[in-house]
């Protein structure tokens, strides 16, 4: 057997230094090992240190009963084929036992964690690779380009903040909090890299500025939409984005046009041009401009003092009838030819001529979706009926009511739906 007591310091010299060796036999590697200090008065007290150990390690040993020692043996057999020691095996337990005790859980049970946890990853799947196929799904549902480009800008920044090789049942719902949390508004600025006409390309840059409640919220449901889909395909059993509570935003009055600014940007618009027409139906029946955006010429049935919105067209995927009132229909008059046919409303250079628009009132003074409100409240002043316009707008009746009541007078709506084209 090897010897297993310490031997007395001896001194040594190492690289022109002098040194006291303690040999000593090391139970966690199982072998003689020397230790080396710089004095002789600390290698003294290991010395006596070690001696008194072995000494009440010997009188235990001496004492052992026969059941231990066939304990000692079985154990000893069982750790052989995995070559590790009986004491390395004891440290290991109870090293690991004392690190879980303060998270009320077993060893076992976090083996049993552990294996789970190992499964679930298994049949998981990269984030890249499941967000390609969860935006392949959403092409083959003929959604619209531009919700489908939306969802695949939030989810390409949450790979480039997470990683593309994350496997998405690992992501946690603490980590996907303190992401939304933490979002800064982005803004689109040059960049070094030159578009095929010489310009530099255009790209979004973060800014230190908080991102808003209403952005961080549609950021929260693209990731609640997204974390379904890989639940549904058997990647993860549970979708913590759930455990996300959404924000609640302070309510907000919706800024409307005067009957006298929507005046001001019809006569900033050419007569008989697209982006008067654009201005015309937007103002006067509150299509949003996501809607309008997809509308074409054969969907205004103008004989009918109608607008057939079909599913493909509205936000909601629900066919809608909206009404034209008839100071609108004086002023698609002039349309007449466009009528029937597959044309948008606006076409080439919407950007440009809705940017030109917003400077009709002077810097700074428009409202954004300030047509869709005014259109919204001056019909609910006009017929106060609110079920009528809430169909007329696609919206819930209570949110009508919450955003719309009472910001106009009904002098103020007459005064809105005469608004009509000057005579040529």
């Amino acid at each position: 057997m090897k010897n297993r007591s310490p031997s007395f310091p001896k001194k040594v010299a190492e690289k022109n230094r002098e040194r006291w060796v303690v040999y000593y036999f090391d139970t966690d590697k199982q072998k003689r090992w020397a230790r080396r200090f710089s004095t002789e008065a600390e290698a003294l007290e290991f010395f006596r240190e070690k001696n008194v150990y072995d000494e009440k390690l010997g009188v235990e040993a001496n004492r052992i009963s026969p059941t231990d020692r066939r304990e000692l043996v079985e154990a000893k057999m069982l750790l052989s084929p995995l070559r590790v020691s009986l004491t390395n095996a004891v440290l290991t337990y109870v090293k690991l036992t004392n690190d879980l005790q303060s998270l009320g859980i077993s060893l076992s049970q976090a083996i049993e964690e552990y294996k789970s946890l190992a499964k679930l990853k298994e049949r998981s799947a990269r984030l890249d690779f499941a967000i390609d196929k969860y935006c392949y799904t959403l092409l083959k549902k003929e959604l619209s380009s531009e919700y489908v480009t939306g969802v695949e800008r939030t989810l390409a920044r949450f790979m480039g903040d997470f990683g593309k090789e994350r496997i998405v049942s690992l992501i946690t719902g603490r980590e996907i909090f303190q992401w939304l949390i933490n979002l800064k508004k982005r803004e689109y600025d040059d960049s070094d890299t030159l578009t095929v006409d010489g310009r530099p390309m255009k790209v979004f840059k973060e800014t230190q500025k908080d991102l808003g409640i209403y952005s961080r919220n549609e950021y929260r449901r693209t990731l609640y939409s997204f974390f379904k889909f890989c639940k549904m395909q058997d990647w993860l059993d549970v979708n913590h984005v759930e455990k996300v509570e959404s924000w609640r935003a302070r309510g907000r009055t919706p800024g409307i046009f005067t009957p006298e600014e929507v005046r001001k940007i019809l006569d900033s618009t050419p007569p008989k041009s697209e982006i008067r027409a654009y201005v015309v139906i937007s103002a006067f029946t509150g299509i949003r401009n996501a809607e309008m955006q997809r509308l074409t010429w054969d969907k205004i049935k103008l004989e009918d003092r109608e607008i057939i919105l079909d599913s493909e067209i509205t936000k909601t995927a629900s066919r809608r009838v909206v009404k034209i009132p008839e100071n609108l229909a004086k002023w698609l008059e002039p349309y007449v030819w466009e009528l029937g046919t597959k044309k948008k409303i606006l076409n080439k250079g919407r950007t440009t001529l809705i940017n030109k628009l917003h400077e009709s009132l002077g810097k700074g003074n428009w409202i954004k979706n300030g047509l869709r409100h005014s259109a919204a409240t001056y019909y609910l002043a006009l017929t106060k009926n609110a079920y009528l316009t809430a169909e007329q707008m696609g919206h819930a009746v209570d949110v009508l009511k919450q955003n719309y009541n009472g910001l106009a007078r009904e002098r103020d709506a007459i005064k809105y739906f005469e608004i009509l084209p000057e005579e040529e």
